[in-house]
This record gives structure tokens, sequence and C-alpha cells, in this order.
């Protein structure tokens, strides 16, 4: 962890641009080519790849983000793929899901999005988390590094739920098919 602790304020810019909220309609081959680019890069030795997917990769569809949920299930496949081919080369390949953060992104991007009343719909998805609140971007980004450490050395092909337990509990519909894309 200390390698992880000793991380830069411009190693963790680099992580925060994966931690913005927000699709688009070129979203499956984005996030799929992203995927391969990293796989590409890592040549030899130890190294870690981390993947940032969503909660909505998983069991639970998510109507306004259809596109975004098969492209990052996508990415949780080609994760634990990669994870086989590159594991005797000692490069770890796994993948972060995290829950709603709170960032700009998130209440601009994607609450605004589902309702007007973006205070009613923080609520709605506060109340869907068993922790009670948002994720920050740095707990995301810890994770990453903690992927990253030698203390993470050991995981791969795993997808990391990071999402204050929402897919523990019964959420509610706060995602409507008849919402707007």
């Amino acid at each position: 962890l200390r390698e992880a602790a000793r991380a830069t304020a411009e190693g963790f810019a680099a992580v925060r641009p994966f931690l913005r909220a927000g699709t688009s309609e070129r979203r499956v081959r984005i996030e799929l080519e992203a995927a391969f680019q990293r796989a590409g890069a890592t040549g030899t030795g130890y190294g870690s790849i981390v993947n940032m997917v969503h909660i909505q990769s998983f069991d639970r569809g998510a109507p306004i983000f259809a596109h975004s949920g098969a492209a990052r299930a996508g990415v949780v496949n080609l994760t634990r793929t990669i994870a086989l081919y590159l594991a005797d080369h000692d490069i770890n390949v796994n993948a972060i899901a995290p829950g709603a953060i709170d960032t700009e992104g998130f209440r601009e991007e994607e609450i605004a999005k589902m309702d007007p009343d973006t205070a009613a719909t923080i609520r709605r998805v506060l109340n869907d988390t068993p922790m009670l609140r948002l994720a920050s971007a740095d707990e995301v980004a810890a994770q990453m590094l903690f992927l990253c450490s030698p203390a993470g050395r050991f995981i791969t092909g795993q997808a990391l739920v990071s999402d204050g337990g929402m897919v523990l509990g019964n959420w509610t519909n706060s995602i409507q098919p008849a919402m707007p894309w």
C-alpha cells in the first residue's frame, strides 16, 4: 500500500476522467477499443490494468443505459479474458464497477436527465443505497490504486463492485423505460 499512498496528484488526475458520468451513442466502440488498447500497451513484467465499468454491467437492466450497460458488460468479459492471457506475464487485469459517484458529471449528465427535480432523484438513489450516501471520486481512485499496488497483485480477472451495497437491496424504479435517453 505504500506505493499506492505515494501516488502523485498527476497520477490521480489521470484516473478522474474514467470516473465522469455520462454515455454516448458510440459507447460500445469506445469502451471496448479503450480496453483493447490498455491491454496492448502492457509489454512484459509486472503490471496492472484496471477497466472502469458500472454496476449496470451485471445482473440488472437499466433502460436508459442499455447501450452503456451492454458495452461495459463486454468490457467485464474482455477483462476476464485478457486476465487469462496476461497472467503468466505477472500482469493482473481487473475492473471496478462503482455505483453512484458524487461528481459534477453524475449530477449534470445522469441525474438531471432523469428528472428535473435533481434533489428528489438524489434522494431516491440514496434510499436505494444501504450506506445512504454516494461514493466519492477519491474512494474509487483509492480502489483503483489498491488493485495496482502490491497488495492487489494476486487479484486478477475480477470486477470489484463498489456501490455502497446497492446491488444487495431492492432498487426502486428510479430509472424508467419512458425516460429520455
